[in-house]
């Protein structure tokens, strides 16, 4: 939350920098331990490498000068004002719209064997032929099956170029493509 006081240049964009492209200290793992409690420092340090990451910045007045830098940084912006009258009875006014730009779908083993990547029937894919694109940003065509309470996707021509046994993130992204990130 940032109050539209604050600098834009000296303030806001260094710490949407920060948050955007930056990469995460070991202290953010322990930050995470100790606001969400029951979460164990492996799934922090999990969540930190693998959930897509979006940021945004919410202000109290909106200020028609930060939305353009903070788009050019692909960051979202939105306001919440809120007022009161003479009775206290209270109003907020919201400008701007918060969107999830990439949904994780889940984590699925890559068999070389039979080039198929093997995910739970919950991520939600369709069954049939779809484009996926694979970690170099290419896109290929994939055979989507349900078999056994599983989805599996296969690359249907060509190598998919992964490491038997490697560790993939299905992603999802806003405008519906299916993206590959391989596990370091």
């Amino acid at each position: 939350m940032e109050l539209a006081s604050h600098s834009l240049e000296h303030h806001v964009i260094p710490q949407v920098r920060c948050f955007r492209f930056g990469e995460p200290e070991s202290s953010c793992v322990t930050s995470l331990c100790r606001g969400f409690k029951g979460i164990t420092r492996d799934q922090a340090e999990r969540l930190l490498a693998y959930v897509p990451r979006c940021v945004a910045v919410v202000s109290n007045i909106y200020d028609p000068v930060w939305h353009p830098a903070l788009r050019a940084l692909d960051v979202q912006f939105l306001t919440v004002s809120l007022f009161k009258d003479h009775l206290g009875r209270t109003a907020h006014e919201v400008h701007g719209q918060l969107t999830v730009l990439r949904e994780s779908l889940g984590f699925a083993q890559f068999s070389a064997v039979d080039n198929s990547l093997r995910l739970p029937k919950s991520a939600g894919l369709a069954v049939g032929v779809m484009r996926i694109e694979d970690q170099f940003g290419s896109a290929g065509l994939w055979t989507v099956r349900e078999e056994g309470g599983n989805i599996w996707l296969t690359k249907d021509r060509g190598s998919a170029m992964i490491t038997n046994g490697t560790f993939v993130q299905i992603i999802k992204t806003i405008d519906g493509r299916i993206c590959l990130r391989l596990s370091d």
